[in-house]
C-alpha cells in the first residue's frame, strides 16, 4: 500500500530518517574504536584468512556460516583491516537496515508507520543488551533479508520477474550469512504461497512462474556455496562444522530450557530498552 500523504509530508519524512541516521551515526562514531569482542575477533581473523587466499574450514573452524566471513572480508578491504574498519562498515550496514525498514514499513502502510519502525530499530541497535556496537551476524544478515523482502513486495505489484528473483537471492545470501536466515526465507516463501493461491486462475500461472523464480534465487546462493566447498575438497568440513556439529551442540539444551532462555533474554533486552 503507497503513502497517500501529500509531496511536502514525503520531503519532511525524507529529512526525519536522514536525522535518524545521522544521529545513530553520531553515537557510533564516538565507539568505533572499541575493543573488538570475542566473536568479532573470530570474524575478522577468518576474513584476513580469506584475503590471503584461505578459504574457510581450511585453517580455522566455527559452526558459523561462511557467507559471514566474506561480508567481514569485504568490509576490511574497504574500510580497512582494524577495529575501526569493521565497527565502520557496522556503522554502514545498520544505516542500510534503517533506511530498509523505511521503506518496507511505507510500502506496506504508510510513511508514518515507516519512520517509526526505522526510529524503533536505530533505538533497539544501539542497545549494550543487544550487543548493539558489535559487528555481529545478525546486524549482518538484516540488510540483505530485508532488501530480499522489499524487492518482494515491488514484485507484487510488478508484473516483471525479476524483482522475484532478486529478492530470492538477497533471502538466500542472509542465510548464508547466519543459519537463522532461513527463517525469513521460510517466512516468505510461505507468504508468497499463499499469495499465489489468492489469485484467479487466469493470473496464476504467472504468479506460479515468478513464485519459481523467486525459488531459484532462494537456492543459489547456498548451491554455489555448497559447489565451492566440493571443488576445492572441503565439503565435508563444510556440512560437519555448519550442520552436524551445531545439531549435537543444539541438542544439548531441551525446548523448555530454550524457551526459559528466549523469555529470560527478551526480558533482559525490554528492560534494558525501555
Amino acid at each position: 500500500m503507497q503513502s497517500k500523504f501529500p509531496a511536502s509530508h514525503k520531503l519532511w519524512a525524507t529529512v526525519v530518517l536522514l536525522s535518524i541516521i545521522a544521529a545513530t551515526a553520531a553515537l557510533r562514531i564516538r565507539l568505533l574504536e572499541v575493543p573488538l569482542d570475542r566473536d568479532e575477533g573470530g570474524y575478522a581473523y577468518t576474513a584476513q584468512l580469506i584475503l590471503q587466499g584461505i578459504p574457510p574450514f581450511a585453517s580455522a573452524y566455527d559452526m558459523k556460516m561462511p557467507g559471514l566471513y566474506y561480508v567481514y572480508a569485504l568490509i576490511l578491504l574497504l574500510f580497512g583491516q582494524t577495529t575501526m574498519g569493521i565497527h565502520l562498515g557496522l556503522l554502514v550496514i545498520n544505516s542500510v537496515t534503517i533506511a530498509l525498514l523505511y521503506l518496507i514499513g511505507k510500502r506496506l502502510f504508510d510513511t508514518t508507520v515507516g519512520i517509526t519502525a526505522a526510529a524503533a530499530y536505530a533505538v533497539m541497535s544501539l542497545s549494550q543488551a543487544v550487543c548493539g556496537f558489535s559487528a555481529n551476524a545478525e546486524y549482518l544478515l538484516l540488510a540483505p533479508a530485508l532488501g530480499g523482502i522489499l524487492l518482494l513486495l515491488i514484485g507484487l505489484d510488478s508484473p516483471r520477474s525479476r524483482y522475484f528473483f532478486g529478492g530470492g537471492l538477497l533471502l538466500g545470501t542472509a542465510f548464508i550469512i547466519k543459519h537463522q536466515g532461513i527463517f525469513f526465507a521460510g517466512f516468505t516463501a510461505f507468504y508468497l504461497f499463499l499469495c499465489v493461491l489468492k489469485k484467479p486462475k487466469n493470473q496464476r500461472s504467472r504468479c506460479i512462474c515468478q513464485y519459481l523464480f523467486f525459488l531459484l534465487g532462494l537456492i543459489i546462493p547456498f548451491s554455489v556455496l555448497c559447489l565451492y566447498f566440493w571443488i576445492i575438497g572441503l565439503f565435508d568440513k563444510f556440512w560437519f562444522w555448519l550442520f552436524k556439529y551445531p545439531q549435537e551442540y543444539a541438542s544439548r539444551i531441551s525446548f523448555h530450557q530454550g524457551m526459559e532462555f528466549f523469555i529470560d533474554g527478551s526480558g533482559k533486552i525490554n528492560g534494558t530498552i525501555y
